[in-house]
């Protein structure tokens, strides 16, 4: 690439189809301008360099080795990572059933908080808790009630673990291509299965599902789809505080509550809705920027506190919520988006907007993080 093009390509290891990740537009131009400056034998030269990288894990490991510069080490670890995203796209459901049995303990505290948020935010939307009246209003009205249509964002989130029962998934598998020997022709083949039309556990096109739910941020809010992922370290650990679960899993399923509650006012009210929002986030910034995600991540952190609190106090409750739980709870939310590119922004701004986080941690009314204009996103 260095020596025709003066760049070269990333290889993707998250993509499904395998491949480069084309970094600017000005790369995007240069590969369809190498035939033309160079001819048949330089473009076949480049096409075969980017097909032998895509699928030198399947290949001999001298030549792996080789690519990782000679560590047998990087080799094997590379190999294993590629095997597991392999099956893991196809066989998501059998891989998390196989880990997480239905009665096990994250299985049941997960479930716990599952229920927890749930209950809190129609809570919330129906007036049982309703925010202070000084700050400015996002889209959702006072009157707001519980939706009553099927909550697609909410099963689409919640498919993995309804289906860890072995007994109910099986079924799905019926009609996958048969396993060979061969790891790059069984590669192969249930692509091709899943480009033709496989449909997955939701209905949705397998190749799409596929795509969308494999390699993506595991603490994204839109399209959240719980799995393997958020059942280990560091959503979950064994005897992990309720501060931690609340602030991981439980505000990404109230984010997906959030995205049904707006879509059942329909499609005009909602495109309203998200542009309200987004206007009291970003004034002048028009309709055609919304961010969703940013929207989904400010409507939960307050329902994902009251939720903490609630149960805290609860009869049934060791002990009091306390400052602990409260400082906790704040700190695991922006934990979870450490190293993401656009991580600053999704910790500071819902934390900016929510009324409880300014008493955790003292921040004085008018300050940075505790700004006097709030959008609320869920009355």
């Amino acid at each position: 690439m260095k020596r025709y093009l003066n760049f070269s390509l990333l290889s993707d290891e998250n993509t499904l189809k395998g491949g480069v990740v084309v970094q600017s537009p000005s790369v995007f131009s240069a590969i369809f301008e190498v035939h033309a400056k160079h001819g048949d034998q330089v473009t076949h030269d480049i096409a075969g360099t980017l097909c032998v990288q895509a699928l030198v894990d399947y290949m001999s490991s001298d030549l792996l080795i080789s690519l990782l510069g000679g560590s047998r080490e990087l080799a094997t670890d590379s190999a294993f990572k590629r095997c597991f995203s392999d099956v893991y796209r196809f066989y998501d459901v059998a891989i998390n059933a196989y880990f997480h049995q239905p009665l096990s303990l994250e299985v049941a505290d997960i479930g716990r908080v599952v229920t927890l948020v749930n209950q809190t935010f129609f809570s919330r939307i129906s007036g049982g808790n309703a925010a202070s009246s000084t700050s400015a209003r996002g889209g959702l009205s006072e009157s707001s009630s519980a939706p009553s249509h099927r909550q697609s964002n909410i099963d689409v989130a919640l498919t993995g673990f309804s289906e860890l029962n072995a007994s109910k998934f099986a079924q799905l598998y019926d009609h996958f291509p048969q396993v060979t020997a061969s790891s790059i022709r069984n590669w192969m083949e249930l692509a091709a299965f899943a480009a033709a039309g496989g449909k997955s556990p939701t209905g949705t096109p397998l190749w799409d599902f596929l795509s969308e739910n494999f390699g993506r941020a595991t603490g994204k809010y839109w399209d959240f789809r719980l799995n393997l992922a958020h059942m280990e370290d560091p959503f979950y650990v064994t005897n992990v505080s309720t501060a931690i679960l609340v602030a991981g899993v439980g505000a990404r399923i109230v984010g997906a509550l959030y995205y049904d509650h707006v879509a059942a006012r329909g499609m005009n009210n909602m495109a309203k809705i998200y542009a309200d929002n987004q206007a009291c986030l970003s004034p002048g910034s028009g309709s055609e920027s919304q961010d969703l995600e940013i929207q989904g991540a400010i409507a939960s952190v307050d329902v994902a506190w009251a939720a903490l609190k609630s149960s805290s106090e609860s009869s049934g409750s060791p002990k009091n919520f306390s400052a602990a739980d409260n400082v906790l709870f704040f700190s695991f939310f922006c934990y979870l988006f450490c190293g993401d590119p656009d991580g600053e922004r999704m910790c500071n701004v819902p934390l900016q907007h929510s009324t409880t986080f300014s008493g955790a941690f003292g921040c004085g009314s008018g300050s940075f993080m505790n700004p006097q204009k709030k959008c609320i996103m869920t009355e």
